[in-house]
């Protein structure tokens, strides 16, 4: 697998695929602005293709209720699937953030899980140069949290990469583990160079889950792992995860009430890209807004270093 072979998927389900080709058109017509937050410039984009997603009910009656929009059997015929090794797939997401904007589900129907599944991210990020493979755990904005899945976008469109990449340049040592430092929040850098095994790093993120959530039922697939956001990608030297631990999944003023507001913060709104599918909230959104979601669903700098300090 490639970036060309992937761009080549792209475009041909485009060709063929009349919703898809519809709503990446409309992308081109999709407001953005920028809001500094604290010296970190995020983006808000008015969406309301991703209301859907926004908006979607992940408690058990609901997902028991629906067909898995993941699994074969349920996709629309038009569309088609890019095998990648021997069992996940590259499929369009036909309600794009970005004008390349993949979703990679596994081809069982199996629960959304991050555990072991490290390697398979790096090889991914390795294999896609240029993409940023992302992962929302089943409570931090993975909209089908009962089928295992990752998404990929080009890791330009993902201001959080560069800004970490400016800040804290990749290590040169075989696997390191930081704290982020000068952001808004808090989360985890986990560098791991292409001479190791990418076991090595699976080893220090088991060992990082088991500091930040040792309460874990591994019988609840909606509760068996820490609440966690990641975002994947490579760099010259080394492959980064960028590892977001969460506090809630959405804030005390989520919804569409009056003082409400219609965001729902997973991998790409932490990754720097704030979606609103509301004209409204588009407009109103402040800094003093998005500080909210930060302090209430994820962790602060100083919370990072105390898990650090006690692994």
């Amino acid at each position: 697998m490639n970036p060309a072979t992937v761009e080549r998927f792209i475009n041909r389900e485009l060709a063929e695929w009349p919703l898809a080709a519809t709503n990446y058109e409309a992308l081109k017509q999709v407001q953005t602005r920028f809001i500094d937050v604290d010296g970190f410039q995020v983006k808000i984009q008015y969406n309301p293709a991703r209301r859907v997603s926004t908006g979607a009910r992940i408690d058990r009656k609901s997902i028991e209720a629906r067909p898995c929009f993941l699994c074969r059997a349920n996709r629309p015929p038009e569309q088609g699937a890019l095998r990648w090794g021997p069992s996940y797939e590259f499929l369009v997401n036909p309600f794009p953030i970005f004008p390349r904007h993949l979703t990679i589900p596994e081809m069982t129907h199996t629960p959304q899980t991050s555990k072991g599944r490290g390697p398979h991210m790096m090889e991914m990020a390795r294999d896609l140069e240029g993409y940023a493979i992302f992962y929302n755990g089943p409570l931090c904005g993975a909209s089908a949290p009962d089928h295992m899945h990752f998404q990929a976008c080009p890791k330009a469109e993902l201001p959080l990469i560069e800004a970490v990449d400016r800040k804290m340049p990749p290590s040169t040592g075989n696997v390191e583990l930081q704290a982020s430092l000068g952001f808004p929040f808090g989360f985890y850098i986990v560098d791991t160079h292409k001479r190791v095994e990418p076991k090595m790093a699976t080893e220090t993120v088991r060992t990082l889950y088991a500091v930040i959530d040792p309460s874990a039922d591994e019988d609840d697939y909606m509760t068996h792992e820490p609440m966690i956001n990641i975002i994947c990608y490579d760099t010259a030297d080394v492959t980064r995860f960028l590892i977001i631990p969460r506090k809630k999944h959405r804030p005390s003023n989520y919804g569409e009430g009056p003082g409400q507001i219609l965001i729902s913060p997973a991998s790409v709104d932490l990754g720097g890209v704030f979606i609103t599918p509301r004209k409204e909230d588009f407009d109103a959104v402040t800094a003093d807004d998005i500080r909210r979601i930060y302090r209430e669903c994820c962790y602060t700098e100083s919370e990072i270093i105390d898990v650090i300090d006690r692994i």
